[in-house]
């Protein structure tokens, strides 16, 4: 029988007080409240943008960097987000957001 303490994770928005049991509900609650798409100007560092697929790469680029709110935008932005990149995003998503009962 397992009589270790077992701490609870939760996951706060950056941005409002929305609090979720899983990453994932995170990201759906940011992509539905907070995501504003334009793929001529970024929204976050107001950015000048050529092409669509642009965007998709400066949000990367910037997530890889260390910035939350681009990963968040990265994941809600792509689709079918390349695995390898969309497993680093949900990591710094879940070690920046973390918060312990």
């Amino acid at each position: 029988m397992y009589s270790g303490c077992v701490r609870l994770r939760k996951f706060k928005c950056p941005l409002c007080n929305f609090i979720s049991n899983k990453v994932y509900g995170l990201i759906l609650h940011f992509r539905y409240v907070h995501f504003v798409f334009s793929w001529k100007i970024c929204p976050l560092c107001r950015q000048k943008l050529k092409y669509k697929k642009s965007t998709f790469f400066h949000y990367l680029k910037k997530m890889k960097e260390g910035d939350l709110l681009h990963a968040f935008y990265y994941l809600s932005s792509v689709r079918y987000a390349v695995s390898k990149y969309r497993k680093e995003a949900m990591k710094l998503i879940e070690r920046k957001c973390a918060v312990t009962e």
